[in-house]
């Protein structure tokens, strides 16, 4: 009894034993499958159309700004000044038996190198019944570094003590404009300073003239007459003069600042012909540069151009020794291009200011 009480009770083991190692299809036939139904398809959902683009507005147009030249009494204005010539190249087309001579001078003139730094100050008085104020300008500093044939060289003579010697008197209006100026001191010979700059660094900084309503994008041109940066020295071409045309378009105010775009062009004047027979001159040349203006000052305060100008000369051939007498050798042409840099800045120091109205006692 005991044997069989205990194959009793392991049978339900052994059952559940053969049930663990039974094959998969015994499971299946022991454990028929729920029967499965599919869901009814579902409608698709009706298309959304997607909402129509908002218009996006237009930026409002920036507002124009106010730029007021102005002159201040009892100042000083201190300019400093930098101008850069660079003779680029020299070409020439000339006959034969002048060939060996073109060539020798301008291989000389081929990259000669002139850089000018000058300060001037002009001091301002109290202002007349016009409004208009009297000035003195002098020439506090000046140098001048020459490279000819990659050489230094130094300016013959106290070129620089002559420059520092020079003083004007003059009067502005109240915008600040040069409306008179004569040369009070300095030497009554000027001809040394005829290959100096003075006028370009004089002119360095545009002239509003007038109260302007500005804008970005907005332009104003300046066109003035001046000296040429280096004199010719060709007979009849000695006094040819400039046309510099400057367009400045206003890129951005930043505060008190108003940024400018330049661009330069540069012209023969018509008004300085050649004035020996058979000679002539053609001018050329463009560049770019920026300029600041100080709203609160009502003056330029920082230059800076960089421009190329193109010389196209032609003029008679003198005879040569072993040329018989009446011959004519005919003329000669020459191109010379020149770079240019000028840069520079307008400092203003009041000597006397209007004190500060004290606030009202309570």
């Amino acid at each position: 009894m005991a044997r069989s009480s205990l194959l009793l009770a392991s049978a339900p083991a052994a059952f559940l034993l053969a049930s663990l190692v039974a094959s998969p299809q015994a499971q299946a036939a022991a454990n028929p499958a729920a029967p499965t139904t599919k869901p009814a398809p579902k409608e698709a959902a009706p298309a959304v159309k997607p909402a129509a683009p908002v218009p996006k507005r237009a930026p409002a147009p920036p507002a124009p700004v106010a730029l007021i030249p102005k002159a201040w009494e009892r100042s000083i204005y201190d300019l400093e000044g930098r101008v850069v010539t660079v003779v680029d190249d020299v070409t020439f087309e000339a006959p034969p038996a002048y060939q060996e001579s073109f060539a020798f001078w301008t291989g000389r003139m081929k990259g000669g190198q002139r850089t000018e730094l000058l300060q001037l100050l002009t001091t301002t008085r109290e202002p007349a019944e016009d409004g208009s104020l009297p000035f003195r300008r002098q020439v506090s500093r000046f140098q001048v570094d020459i490279v000819e044939q990659g050489q230094n060289k130094t300016p013959a003579g106290q070129l620089s003590h002559l420059v520092t010697s020079l003083v004007w008197e003059g009067v502005l209006d109240p915008e600040g404009n040069v409306r008179d100026i004569t040369k009070t001191g300095g030497p009554d010979d000027t001809s040394e300073f005829e290959q100096l700059s003075f006028e370009l660094l004089d002119r360095l900084f545009p002239r509003l003239g007038e109260r302007r309503e500005m804008k970005p994008g907005d332009s104003f041109t300046e066109k003035m007459p001046i000296s040429m940066p280096q004199r010719l020295a060709v007979k009849g071409l000695e006094g040819i003069g400039l046309i510099v045309t400057r367009a400045f378009t206003l890129r951005e105010v930043r505060g008190n600042e108003a940024i400018f775009d330049v661009k330069v062009t540069y012209e023969a004047d018509p008004a300085t012909p050649p004035t020996a027979p058979r000679t002539t001159c053609a001018i050329s040349g463009s560049g770019t540069g920026q300029a600041t203006f100080d709203r609160a000052d009502g003056l330029f305060i920082q230059s800076k151009m960089e421009s190329r100008m193109v010389i196209d000369l032609e003029a008679p051939l003198r005879r040569l020794p072993d040329q018989p007498e009446g011959f004519d050798p005919g003329t000669a042409k020459s191109r010379i291009a020149l770079s240019l840099q000028l840069s520079g800045k307008q400092v203003l120091a009041r000597l006397f200011t209007e004190p500060a109205e004290e606030p009202a006692a309570d």
